[in-house]
């Protein structure tokens, strides 16, 4: 696997399920954007973590907008869309670390 350490702004709030083996585990997604000249590029991330500090003491901050840095074992997957024949890449994170700066959430407000 390889280590990753991505920052973003998580999509929507995060949900924690339980696996069919019984495991707890917390999902969320989130966008990272870079800028290269007058290009935006936004890659998403979609995190999972088992570490019940996380579940437990992080969770209520894990909302829709709020900023994280996430370290983890980064995982790819590529599909091709069988309607419009588009390549997919998807990105997968199974987190080790999850770290909520206290930055609050983005607003539209400038």
């Amino acid at each position: 696997m390889r280590q990753i350490v991505i920052d973003g702004r998580l999509a929507k709030d995060a949900v924690i399920s339980v696996s069919q083996n019984g495991r707890q585990h917390i999902k969320f997604s989130i966008a990272n954007t870079i800028f290269k000249g007058n290009e935006e590029k936004t890659e998403w991330f979609d995190i999972t973590s088992f570490d019940d500090f996380v579940i437990n003491k992080k969770s209520k901050a894990l909302t829709k907008g709020s900023y994280v840095i996430v370290t983890g074992n980064w995982e790819t997957e590529t599909n091709v869309s069988q309607k419009t024949n588009q390549l997919y890449v998807n990105h997968r994170v199974i987190a080790t670390d999850v770290n909520i700066p206290n930055l609050g959430k983005k607003t539209d407000e400038a």
